[in-house]
């Protein structure tokens, strides 16, 4: 107390409840809050004197003791301050063993109950008002839980729940925080053990038995996952913006779902080629339906403006273009290096013939020709096989012994070989549009149908011509498509691509030149213009592709063949005290040489006799050769151990010991026969 008077005062609230002021006398304080007494206090005050203002505070709290028995953690005696509640006493004894009930905890207060706790409805609700203040003397006992039900499933909080009383099923899932929203309501699980075994209910809640249905102690209730198969949906998939499922309306088609090709499909979208995959029965067996997707959207009347169930899938496919080059936002940058390198004239040696060849445009573009001609033999998959095979292994899957997979095979000169669904009443062309269309080497006067067909019990193959040009036109006789055939698309007779022979060195024409299968080095020379006036023929070199293939196969071969022995090599080593002149690191070097050395592919030919027409030398050529024209170089090369290393003009007459000692006296004075020498013979 401060102002006209200043003075403290240190108050005890007695047993009565009151607290006793010198002056002023006796306030009741019991049973209200601290804040309230506060106000009270500062009220009397400012009655009863004139210019003081009051501040209260609590110096100390009383204490008492509490007992806690039953189901608790620590069980025994606690001393408490005043002020304590129950679930503050519950906490100090470490809470409630598993056994312990959360819903029937008694306040005892001279050995009658005077108070029950659940603690549910302040865990689930957070209602308090049961949480009483305790006061000296009290006990707290926690009896063992009561009964119990299980909830687990598609519920907010799977848990075992104490039951308070007659429960019923919508009471228990609500303690669990109700269901999930893929919960299935309408089946719920029960399950009760009985004397005479487990006993199983199924109740629909969306009844009024259902909700009211009374769960028991150890009633096991279940809420399973609802079926997540799309219901009133079509899927679009594939090469469009948006990929995913889409509400059904009854009349919906194809341009109802895809109605824009710039807004809904990606760029690499083929329009001439879409499915829609429909389940037609119970076991979920399918059809195919081929449509033309660009003519469903531009002419919604026409008959490829399919009109669509419910459970549709719409898959769309890809054209082949590589979008990323085509649509790129950024412009292309010039390698200035490489144009420098391409305009200097710069010059390399090729390894296959030796020839100094000029570094020009063609030379990279025959090379990538050659590379998409190998991964076109390797036969890699195409991305029209892999886009199709979840649905083609889908049709064989539903085969049996009475029918066939509705699969047809395309081969041939089309632009997508492989296997695709066979369509009810399919006709030719719409095969062809899935195939991609004919190819440019396609021979349109015949092709073949294989058919499997089975008479007398035995299997037979039989085969078909049919005119492909009158068959697209819709002329002549038609031939319906089965089940498993086999169409084969001829390519035209003498139909090569890419036959190119390359001339170097001393032509007059030298370059790379396209030949008709037959033709010989004398032709193609001939149409080089001959050669020079300088040309040396005796010394021509000539490399071929398949030659140089068979090689690496040989030097792979051979490859293998060393590891093998060294590998020999190094075991004896270790088992055997004989000792070997080369060690096994000495013939592993030697094996990477071997692996790192190309392959030349090269022939050894006669070309002054092919070019006077000689039938044995005049060979024909294959795609890939190389012929290269050495000019007349009359010099024969000194070098080795010998005094100096040079070059000496060829003269007629003289031996090799005569270009040695032109070169000075052998150093080591080696033998004749332990020199080499080579030169062309000058005309």
């Amino acid at each position: 107390m401060f102002g006209k008077e200043n003075q403290q005062y240190q108050l005890t609230v007695k047993r009565d409840g009151n607290i006793h002021f010198p002056k002023y006398g006796p306030m009741q304080v019991a049973g209200q809050t601290f804040g309230k007494v506060r106000e009270q206090i500062k009220a009397m005050f400012e009655q009863r004197v004139i210019g003081v203002n009051v501040t209260v505070d609590i110096g100390a709290m009383r204490t008492m003791q509490v007992y806690l028995a039953g189901d608790v953690k620590q069980p025994g005696a606690y001393t408490v301050n005043g002020l304590t509640t129950v679930t503050q006493a519950l906490l100090a004894s470490g809470g409630i063993k598993t056994s312990g009930s959360l819903r029937n905890i008694q306040l005892k207060r001279n050995g009658k109950i005077i108070e029950t706790l659940d603690l549910y409805d302040l865990l689930l609700a957070g209602d308090s008002s049961n949480d009483v203040r305790l006061l000296k003397g009290d006990t707290l006992f926690v009896p063992a839980r009561g009964a119990q039900v299980a909830v687990e499933g598609e519920v907010l909080r799977p848990a075992l729940y104490e039951l308070n009383g007659s429960t019923t099923l919508s009471k228990a899932i609500n303690m669990a925080g109700g269901a999930l929203p893929e919960g299935y309501l309408s089946s719920i699980s029960v399950k009760r053990v009985t004397e005479s075994g487990i006993q199983q209910f199924s109740l629909d809640m969306s009844t009024a038995k259902g909700q009211g249905f009374t769960v028991k102690n150890g009633d096991d209730i279940k809420i399973a996952k609802s079926n997540d198969a799309l219901d009133n949906a079509v899927v679009l998939r594939g090469e469009v913006v948006r990929q995913g499922a889409y509400n059904f309306e009854p009349g919906m088609t194809i341009a109802d779902l895809v109605s824009n090709t710039q807004r809904d499909l990606k760029p690499t979208a083929d329009l001439n080629y879409a499915l829609v995959v429909r389940e037609i029965d119970a076991e979920r067996n399918i059809e195919v339906l081929q449509f033309k997707l660009g003519q469903a959207i531009d002419h919604p009347n026409s008959s490829d403006n399919l009109r669509l169930q419910q459970g549709d899938q719409v898959f769309v496919f890809n054209n082949g273009i590589d979008s990323q080059y085509w649509d790129q936002r950024q412009s292309a940058k010039v390698d200035k290096s490489r144009l420098n390198n391409k305009t200097s004239g710069d010059t390399y040696i090729d390894a296959e013939t030796g020839a100094e060849v000029q570094n020009q445009s063609k030379q990279n573009e025959k090379k990538l020709a050659k590379k998409l001609s190998e991964r076109d033999d390797e036969g890699e998959r195409s991305l029209r096989e892999q886009e199709l095979e979840p649905i083609i292994e889908r049709l064989k899957d539903q085969a049996n012994n009475q029918y066939n997979a509705a699969i047809v095979e395309l081969g041939g000169a089309v632009k997508y070989p492989g296997v695709y669904p066979l369509l009810a009443n399919g006709s030719f062309e719409q095969l062809l549009d899935a195939a991609g269309g004919l190819t440019e080497a396609a021979y349109l006067r015949q092709a073949e149908i294989t058919r499997r067909q089975v008479v007398e019990g035995r299997l037979t193959v039989r085969h078909y011509p049919i005119n492909v040009d009158k068959a697209i036109k819709g002329e002549g006789p038609q031939f319906a498509i089965h089940r498993q055939d086999r169409i084969n698309i001829k390519t035209k007779p003498n139909w090569h691509k890419n036959n190119t022979i390359e001339l170097q060195g001393e032509v007059r024409f030298p370059g790379v030149y396209a030949f008709e299968r037959g033709e010989t080095i004398q032709d193609v020379i001939e149409r080089a213009g001959g050669l020079t006036e300088f040309a040396y023929p005796k010394g021509s070199v000539f490399s071929r592709e398949r030659l140089k293939r068979q090689e690496e196969e040989r030097l792979k071969m051979l490859n293998r063949q060393l590891q093998q022995e060294i590998s020999s090599l190094a075991l004896r080593r270790q088992t055997s005290s004989a000792q070997y002149t080369t060690s096994p690191s000495e013939a592993l070097s030697l094996a990477e040489e071997l692996q790192n050395a190309e392959a030349v592919g090269r022939m050894v030919i006669s070309l002054p006799r092919a070019l006077k027409g000689d039938e044995v030398a005049n060979i024909m050529v294959e795609s890939g050769d190389k012929l290269y024209v050495p000019p007349k170089n009359p010099v024969v090369s000194i070098m080795g151990e010998v005094q100096f290393t040079s070059n000496q003009l060829f003269e007629p007459g003289m031996t090799v010991s005569d270009y040695i000692e032109s070169a000075g006296a052998p150093s080591n004075k080696p033998t004749p026969t332990a020199s080499t020498w080579s030169a062309p013979t000058a005309q």
